[in-house]
């Protein structure tokens, strides 16, 4: 019986333990991690600026005001700081933008004119 209540203790720890992985790593990437969108209001065409992610894939979805997923795409950065374009024909009004790299999510809002 022993071994069942150390087991299930065991399990219970890692389990806390992942989450405060997990939500370390979140604080840690809000402090580091940044978004920049030109131009903001946009018409048909943004720049996103990433600054301080890490080489390799990030994935952007773009939202509309009432959470329908526009667009979502795999999107390949070659350094810390790079540069994406995107180009659209959205109606004019408020987006999401999101950003995600592993367990970085960086979230913005775009306006369209």
């Amino acid at each position: 019986m022993k071994w069942l209540v150390g087991f299930l203790l065991g399990v219970t720890m890692s389990k806390n333990l992942s989450a405060q992985v997990k939500d370390s790593i979140q604080q840690y990437t809000k402090k580091t991690a940044h978004l920049y969108i030109f131009p903001n209001p946009a018409h048909n065409k943004i720049v996103l600026a990433m600054q301080n992610f890490a080489a390799g894939k990030v994935v952007v979805k773009i939202a509309d005001a009432q959470g329908r997923l526009l667009r979502e795409e795999e999107r390949y950065i070659i350094g810390a700081n790079d540069q994406v374009t995107m180009m659209f024909n959205w109606p004019p009004g408020m987006y999401a933008l999101i950003i995600q790299q592993g367990l970085v999510i960086v979230k913005k809002k775009l306006l369209v004119q």
